[in-house]
């Protein structure tokens, strides 16, 4: 089939510039789909609830799904549905690798330190003191990291908005609860990582700590 082309348009954004239009009878015919519409849009009238049109329409006609934000067509979009999978496995990755990561790191220092701990515990520091002590510097060490890491990604986001063809697309949204739940797994993270290396450093006996060079 030939078409042509009647004039061109820019929206700005990176998918709506890399689409053409055609009247919706062609494209049935093409997609051999005669009659078929996948995608309306629905412009309610000012003063009307949102939730009761999107409910009325739902009701009316089973088959159809309403989307309302640009989130929610993770709802009807199986291939969203798997970035929003693969995006979950990707987080779940990188906080077991956060927690091996303080594991590890407060491990070499308990083993570090192997001689202050028995010094502490020879002076009478108990076994819930010392793993306290631990536990509070990866919890401080945590939150440094997690302030850092906030301030770079925030930095990055922006960098990365200013890239031409993610114009439109790439809209990020900063909210107190965003950076709130990044501290407390952050935080909650580095604590079941450090969990290991403070209890072994509890149970050094404290005359073999002494001892260690």
């Amino acid at each position: 089939n030939d078409f042509k082309i009647v004039g061109i348009f820019s929206t700005g954004q990176v998918f709506g510039d890399q689409a053409s239009m055609l009247p919706l009878t062609h494209l049935q015919t093409l997609e051999r789909k005669p009659g078929s519409v996948t995608l309306a849009f629905v412009k309610v009238t000012p003063g009307a609830d949102i939730e009761t049109v999107r409910r009325r329409i739902e009701q009316d006609s089973a088959e159809l799904a309403t989307v309302r934000t640009e989130s929610e067509f993770g709802r009807i979009d199986r291939n969203l549905e798997l970035i929003s999978a693969a995006n979950a496995g990707i987080s779940i990755l990188a906080l077991a690798i956060g927690a091996i990561g303080v594991m590890n790191t407060t491990a070499m220092s308990v083993f570090e330190r192997t001689r202050e701990f028995g010094v502490l515990r020879a002076i009478g520091w108990t076994r819930a003191r010392v793993i306290a002590l631990v536990m509070c510097e990866a919890g401080v060490l945590s939150l440094a990291g997690a302030f850092a890491g906030s301030a770079m990604g925030f930095i990055a986001v922006r960098l990365i908005k200013r890239v031409p063809e993610l114009v439109g697309v790439f809209q990020p949204h900063y909210t107190g609860d965003v950076f709130g739940r990044a501290l407390g797994i952050a935080v909650g993270m580095a604590l079941i990582g450090a969990l290991y290396p403070a209890i072994r450093a509890a149970l050094l006996s404290p005359l073999e700590a002494l001892r260690h060079e």
